[in-house]
């Protein structure tokens, strides 16, 4: 046994950046305590009763298997995999332990999340690092990684189970009277069959019906800040919910467009619009 060897004998394959805890164990812990902290502030408002051990163990084993599939650097794609295989870890570990089964199309709409949340957090990461590398390089604080929208958002909430979610969300539509006066009041009504709403940012509104796939030509594009709906946020069936699988990405009506626009779907009123831009 080499008593010098490290990365448990294997420094090729792994990462040991300090020599103390591997990066699936400080992610693991980290999303443990996470949830903890989050369990502890809903138990002091009496919003919860007790200590939910599964939903921690399930925020645990998600952090400890994302760690150790992206420790080494695996690029977008890989981050995206493993977002959703250690979110399907985290949720498989969390139903076992409610209800000792494993619901399927639990497993996939956890995955479908895990993947979604982890594309664009990979994003948002490369847009930091390259905004922090533009200004160590020139001392210019005017280059930022460009958006589609032709803005730079780089805020995003992380949920206890470890998701993240991006700090704002676009909803579009035409004209129309009765819906432009509630978003100039902040807010979007609630709707029975759902409210759909895109993280991407257009300003042309012949781009936005092609990439959201909508048969309208929108004219307005309504901002909002997504924490005020970050429980009630799930990525929707296509076909407009007609499916019996996930479309987190817009893909099915190339009648309308070419697709590829984010989407997710809320049942509940947004009450935070921040902004309302004419497109053009």
């Amino acid at each position: 046994m080499n008593h010098y060897g490290y990365c448990w004998g294997n420094p090729v394959g792994l990462v040991d950046a300090d020599g103390n805890l591997p990066t699936w164990a400080k992610v693991a812990i980290a999303c443990g305590a996470m949830d903890a902290g989050y369990q502890g502030v809903q138990m002091t408002w009496g919003k919860q009763d007790h200590f939910d051990t599964a939903q921690n163990m399930g925020a645990m084993t998600n952090g400890a298997v994302f760690g150790g599939l992206t420790a080494t650097g695996v690029g977008f794609f890989g981050t995206v995999a493993a977002g959703g295989i250690s979110a399907a870890g985290g949720n498989m570990v969390t139903q076992y332990q409610k209800t000792g089964t494993i619901n399927s199309r639990e497993v996939a709409t956890a995955t479908a999340g895990g993947m979604l949340g982890a594309g664009i957090g990979y994003g948002i990461t490369k847009c930091i690092s390259y905004a922090a590398g533009r200004i160590g390089n020139t001392g210019s604080t005017g280059n930022t990684c460009p958006s589609e929208g032709g803005g730079s958002k780089v805020d995003f909430y992380v949920k206890p189970n470890g998701e993240a979610v991006p700090g704002t969300g676009y909803r579009y539509f035409a004209r129309n009277p009765e819906v432009l006066a509630n978003a100039k009041n902040g807010m979007i009504p609630a709707r029975a069959d759902g409210t759909y709403f895109s993280f991407n940012a257009y300003d042309d509104a012949i781009i936005a019906k092609g990439k959201l796939q909508i048969p309208y030509r929108p004219e307005y594009r309504v901002s909002f800040d997504t924490i005020d709906i970050i429980d009630d946020i799930s990525i929707p069936k296509g076909q407009w919910g007609a499916a019996d699988y996930l479309e987190p990405l817009t893909s099915d009506y190339k009648n309308f467009g070419p697709g590829g626009a984010t989407q997710a779907i809320t049942y509940s009123q947004i009450n935070s619009v921040n902004n309302i831009t004419k497109l053009r």
